[in-house]
C-alpha cells in the first residue's frame, strides 16, 4: 500500500457526488452486488442513517489512470444512490487507499471483505486466473474440465495445501505430473471398488503425497482385494487410515 487518506464530507451533496463517480471493481475481484442486500441496506439507512465508512482503492491497474474503485461498501453505496432523499446523518466518511499492483489489490479486498464473508477458494482462483497467472489458469482448466470439486483438484495438484497464504497471494506451487498420477490412480481404484466421492479422493491425494513413489498398481490392487471395505462411503480420515493399514 502506497498511501492512505481519510475523507470526511461535510454535506450529503458532496458525499453523494463522490460515490456517484466511483467504479465497481471487476467481478473477479469483488462479489457481484446483490439487489436484495441493497434493499436491506436501504431500510437500515432510513432507521440508523450511515454508520460505517466506505473503503475505496485509487489505482491505475484496471486501465483507468488513478481510477477510484469500491473495495468495501458497494452495497451501502448503491443503497445511498438508490435513495436520493434519505437522511444520511453526519458520519460521511471514505477511506481512500492508493494501490498500484494487482498482487496488492487482491489480498487487500479479500481481507477487507473477510469482515463479512471470507473469500472462497473459487474467488481466489478466479481473481488470479483473470490475471493470467499460469498455475491458476492450469487449476481453473482442470476444475472446469472435471467432475471433481475445487478442493479435490487443489488437493491433488497443489504441492503444499497447508500453505493457504501462498494460494491467496498468487504464489501457489503445483505439481502437474504428480496431480495427474493421483487422479489416474483414483479413477483406476474407483473402477475396481473404491466408493467415488470427495472424501475418498481427498484421502487418495494425501496418501500418495505421503508415500513418495508408491506404484499405482499396488494401490489399485489393494482396493480390489478389499472391495467389501471400500465400497462404503466413509469420511476422509477413515479412508486414509484404511489405505495406510492395508499398504504399510
Amino acid at each position: 500500500m502506497k498511501t492512505q487518506e481519510t475523507k470526511v464530507f461535510k454535506n450529503e451533496k458532496d458525499f453523494r457526488n463522490y460515490l456517484r463517480n466511483l467504479n465497481l471493481m471487476p467481478e473477479a475481484f469483488n462479489r457481484t452486488v446483490s439487489n436484495p442486500h441493497v434493499n436491506k441496506m436501504g431500510d437500515s439507512l432510513k432507521c440508523i442513517k450511515v454508520q460505517r465508512a466506505i473503503n475505496v482503492i485509487r489505482t491505475s491497474a484496471f486501465g483507468v489512470k488513478d481510477g477510484l474503485y469500491v473495495a468495501d461498501g458497494q452495497h451501502l453505496r448503491k443503497s445511498i444512490l438508490n435513495n436520493p432523499k434519505a437522511d444520511l446523518g453526519n458520519h460521511l466518511v471514505v477511506f481512500e487507499n492508493n494501490l498500484e499492483k494487482i498482487e496488492d489489490i487482491i489480498p487487500f479486498v479479500s481481507r477487507m471483505n473477510s469482515i463479512a464473508k471470507n473469500w472462497s477458494l473459487a474467488n481466489y482462483l478466479d481473481a488470479w486466473t483473470t490475471q493470467g497467472v499460469k498455475e491458476y489458469v492450469f487449476l481453473s482448466n482442470k476444475f472446469k474440465s472435471s467432475f471433481y470439486t475445487l478442493s479435490c483438484i487443489l488437493e491433488a495438484y497443489v504441492t503444499d495445501r497447508t500453505d493457504t497464504s501462498a494460494y491467496r497471494n498468487g504464489k501457489v506451487v503445483i505439481d502437474e505430473f504428480r496431480g495427474d498420477q493421483i487422479l489416474n490412480a483414483y479413477e483406476q481404484a474407483c473402477s475396481v471398488g473404491l466408493n467415488k466421492n470427495s472424501s475418498s479422493l481427498l484421502a487418495t491425494a494425501r496418501f500418495f503425497k505421503s508415500k513418495g513413489q508408491l506404484p499405482i498398481e499396488d494401490f489399485v490392487n489393494m482396493v480390489s482385494k478389499n472391495q467389501n471395505t471400500f465400497k462404503h462411503k466413509l469420511n476422509r480420515d477413515a479412508y486414509l487410515g484404511l489405505f495406510r493399514n492395508f499398504l504399510k
